[in-house]
């Protein structure tokens, strides 16, 4: 059954027993969340209210998708905007403080400049691509210090043979990521 569906039956078959029900509220969570990338993806999208370029139009559904997941992996095919639309969701979500990207090692510099190309509004991107991983993490908890201090939003890009290694998987894991 579909968490809507789920959701109907489990509340006329007994609505004054579930209704502080766990299972309910994230039954009733996934509906909501269900409805969110339907209506991200098909309905009648909002433009991007802060952007350098306009933004294609898979871009824009990109843009509000991410507005409706906790974390998310944008996989497009090279050039097809990825870097972009992260960039102007990073730029243009308020509570979004601390954001870490992973890709691939020969592209973590190049972060820095999609930052420059497509940010319409300040953020301090930091690319951990070389250093131990100790050496790395200190960084990392470096910049994420100064950046709450600044309140200024922090970008961090690692590759994927790194994050899960000692320091820096203990270090990124005990981090509460936007």
């Amino acid at each position: 059954a579909t968490p809507v569906s789920a959701q109907t039956v489990l509340i006329s078959l007994a609505p004054h027993q579930l209704i502080s029900d766990p299972r309910l509220d994230a039954l009733a969570r996934k509906a909501d969340q269900a409805q969110s990338v339907k209506q991200a993806v098909e309905g009648d999208l909002a433009p991007i209210p802060q952007t350098k370029f306009p933004p294609w139009h898979h871009q824009l559904q990109g843009f509000h998708l991410l507005k409706t997941q906790p974390a998310t992996m944008p996989a497009w095919s090279m050039g097809c905007g990825k870097s972009k639309t992260v960039v102007d969701f990073v730029c243009n979500t308020p509570e979004i403080r601390k954001t870490l990207i992973v890709c691939p090692k020969s592209v973590i510099n190049v972060w820095e400049e999609e930052f420059e190309k497509h940010a319409a509004s300040p953020v301090c991107l930091t690319p951990l691509a070389t250093g131990s991983t100790s050496k790395r993490a200190k960084m990392a908890k470096q910049q994420m210090e100064l950046a709450q201090v600044r309140r200024d939003k922090l970008v961090l890009a690692i590759n994927y043979d790194a994050i899960w290694r000692g320091d820096l998987s203990e270090y990124f894991l005990s981090q509460e990521w936007d």
